[in-house]
């Protein structure tokens, strides 16, 4: 059942008050209105209500005093009734409080110091229906001094639309005022308005607070404090001045693109931005399905962060048009590849900028003359530098720095800019000598045509692209003194053995510089086989080893390495040898580039396989004996293909190395009282690397080449004894240098059983 209240008869115009006061209605509605009447004199409800268990009050031309509305329950202010409608017949809502779940509506109507806890209050213009049908809309709701607040599980909304104001507003926590004027929405439902656009004045944005200004909406003279949040959306608009304090925040978005109506408000505008301190930020935002991507302000004076960013797709860049920018703040942007971001400054600069530009693996075009980040009319080398000088973009660093045509552009470029430095003055001579000082200041700084540096992701798959052969190698070095220690035994025995081994390489070639720390075990079984003139021994093994890089310039990587081989030692009764090896490797790789951004990872599998023979002779000289040997090895691994989590792509061939060595060991035996023998050893050889192309490919466009062809002096002491008739141990190490790698120390030991 309906409870309806009616006030008066049906005036045309009034002029006097009637007023209803304390009135409960449950499970209904209350419904102050006012009826045209033959009168000339005005006349207004006056209305003081509590509305309970969803009850709702229409309030049309009427005044109603200090309403809490809570949840469920509806409030409808406006000055239309049956199609009347005059200026002088506004509906007022006076004070009151909406809370959760609660609505209040001012549709041609004023509101005066309404709170807004977790409920929603609407702010429009007034519709009316004549009785031919027509559809008609006038005058505009009004809100002043409305302070919304949310709840911690709702937000408190007052939605100023269709031509609505709003007026010394303050949104305080989880308080969000929406200015939007859904023109476009109208017109595509068929209904043409010609009215004001919706507009917030003097408002404040305190913590927790959000204000959302859409197309059409337009806010003007804002102050956003620290934690606040204001945000134009394309088509919105900000006059007079806004003022960002503290932590802060304005975001602007780019111009959005409407399929199923017309849009032609063009990008969000702001008159007068102040960033008053160095947290306060400006995010312009690239919306994804913008064409343009375009925002305009005026005057920017940026004391704090202006950051270019996309929206929650992640896609697209923005163009920030700016008349007047000045300040001492930062600027955030991002390129890839040939697409990113840009500053456009039209009319004048004053200030300085420190420019950050987000590291990113794309690479820029082959060829080019750099990325054209900024353009500043008028603007001078004191006005943009880049955040720690560099920002890496695919294979490459770049610098930013005027383009030498044209002063007023910026361009990100591989080319270091010069830097002028002032020279000293002089001092004053002490005698009437004439001093001529230097008329021409130095000059400090790369001038160009030098390689252009590598980027930190650049350098760390470069690096990684080079590691399996070194680590194939390191397992075989150790898998040789096995197969040295076997020719030491006098007679024939089977046997299973075990060994830890470490080593260090420290590698530096044209592009990339690295060192590798390995460490692993060794396990392997073998079995002797007399035979006439000589024995032949015969084995297997496993092994287990992890390898970890540290980079040049930052970032670090590993490779842990699982491998099978075969080997066989034959050895004559003269003292002639022949040693042979076959082992297969999986290397799993995982590689983490460092950047100025931050780190990029990626992991990656592979396989290589390898083979070494060595030959020589065991001299004996009563205790003491020497060994010259030659020795020829190869290997290959897999083809790798993998992308870093910055998006730099990379492709390389297939590891491969040809080694050549010769040496000689020599040494002495000593035998013990107790029957033990102990055997210390020396080794000096000179190995050569005949490789010389382990190319990289770097975005599909950028060829690396990892040379390290070149020869190697070896260095080794050792020891092995033998134990009683079962048990023997060893142990060795070993330093290489050459002119591309140096192994400070490669080592190992272990021990055998015999049976």
């Amino acid at each position: 059942m309906d409870n309806k209240i009616t006030i008066g008869n049906r005036p045309k115009s009034f002029k006097k008050n009637l007023l209803a006061t304390s009135l409960s209605i449950i499970l209904g509605s209350l419904s102050a209105s006012v009826y045209a009447a033959e009168t000339l004199e005005d006349i207004s409800a006056q209305v003081e209500a509590n509305l309970i268990n969803k009850g709702y009050s229409w309030v049309s031309g009427a005044m109603i005093n200090n309403v809490d509305i809570y949840d469920g329950q509806k409030v409808y202010s406006n000055m239309v009734h049956n199609g009347l409608n005059t200026e002088e017949t506004r509906g007022v809502v006076n004070g009151g409080t909406v809370y959760q779940g609660g609505y209040l509506t001012s549709s041609g109507s004023d509101t005066f110091g309404v709170n807004i806890e977790g409920g929603q209050f609407d702010v429009g213009l007034s519709e009316g229906v004549l009785g031919d049908g027509t559809v008609i809309y006038t005058y505009y709701g009004v809100a002043n001094n409305t302070t919304v607040s949310g709840t911690d599980t709702s937000y408190g909304i007052l939605d100023v639309d269709y031509g609505g104001s709003a007026y010394g507003t303050i949104l305080n926590n989880r308080g969000w005022m929406k200015v939007n004027w859904e023109l476009a929405y109208r017109q595509a439902a068929g209904r043409n308005l010609d009215t004001e656009s919706s507009i917030a004045g003097d408002t404040i944005v305190n913590n927790g607070g959000f204000l959302s200004v859409y197309d059409g909406g337009i806010i003007d003279t804002t102050t956003v404090n620290d934690g606040g949040t204001a945000q134009i959306y394309d088509g919105g608009k900000s006059t007079g001045g806004l003022n960002v304090y503290k932590s802060g925040l304005v975001e602007m978005y780019t111009d959005t693109v409407y399929t199923a109506i017309s849009h032609q408000s063009g990008e969000s505008h702001a008159e007068n931005i102040t960033l008053h301190d160095s947290d306060s930020q400006l995010a312009v935002v690239a919306n994804a399905g913008t064409i343009e991507r375009t925002i305009g302000i005026n005057n920017l004076i940026n004391n704090g962060r202006m950051t270019f960013t996309t929206d929650t797709n992640g896609q697209g860049y923005a163009i920030a048009n700016v008349k007047n920018l000045s300040g001492n703040g930062s600027i955030s942007m991002r390129v890839a590849g040939m697409q990113g971001d840009f500053l456009n400054v039209t009319d004048s600069i004053d200030g300085s900028f420190n420019v950050t530009v987000m590291d990113d693996g794309s690479e820029l075009r082959s060829g080019s003359e750099g990325y054209h980040l900024i353009h500043a009319l008028g603007s001078t080398q004191q006005n943009f530098s880049l955040e720690n000088g560099t920002v890496e973009l695919g294979a490459y660093k770049y610098y930013l720095a005027q383009d030498q045509s044209n002063s007023d552009d910026w361009r990100l470029t591989q080319t270091k800019p010069l830097e002028i430095v002032t020279p000293t003055p002089m001092p004053a001579p002490e005698s009437e000598l004439e001093v001529n000082p230097p008329t021409n200041p130095n000059i400090d700084g790369n001038t160009g045509g030098g390689k252009p540096e590598l980027s930190g992701s650049a350098k760390a798959v470069i690096s990684m692209a080079n590691v399996t052969p070194t680590v194939w190698d390191g397992e075989l070095s150790t898998l040789r003194s096995r197969l040295g220690e076997l020719r030491d035994q006098s007679s024939a025995q089977n046997g299973v053995w075990g060994k830890y081994i470490t080593n260090r390489y420290r590698v530096s070639t044209d592009n990339v510089g690295y060192k590798q720390d390995m460490n692993g075990v060794m396990l392997g079984v073998d079995h002797a086989i007399s035979q006439t003139g000589g024995r032949l021994v015969i084995g297997s093994q496993v092994s287990y080893s992890r390898s970890d890089l540290n980079y040049s310039g930052g970032g670090d990587g590993t490779v842990d390495s699982y491998s099978v081989g075969l080997y066989s030692t034959w050895l004559s009764d003269s003292g002639y040898y022949l040693d042979s090896v076959l082992k297969a490797n999986r290397f799993k790789t995982e590689n983490n580039a460092k950047f100025g951004g931050g780190r990029a990872s990626a992991s990656d599998n592979t396989n290589g396989i390898g083979l070494s023979v060595e030959g020589g002779k065991h001299i004996k000289l009563d205790s003491y004996f020497i060994e010259p040997y030659l020795m020829a090895s190869a290997f290959r691994g897999g083809k790798t293909s993998y992308t870093l989590s910055n998006n730099l792509k990379t492709e390389a061939d297939a590891a491969e190395s040809m080694k050549a060595e010769i040496g000689t060991t020599f040494g002495k035996s000593f035998l013990l009282d107790n029957g033990s023998q102990v055997k210390p050893y020396a080794r000096v050889a000179a190995s050569h690397e005949f490789k010389k192309n382990n190319s990289v490919t770097i975005n599909d466009t950028e060829r690396f080449n990892n040379d390290m062809s070149g020869s190697v002096g070896k260095y080794g002491v050792g020891v092995s004894a033998q134990l009683g008739e079962q048990w023997s141990t060893f142990a060795e190490v070993n330093y290489a240098k050459g002119s591309s790698v140096e192994m400070p120390y490669s080592g190992n030991i272990g021990v055998r059983y015999s049976f």
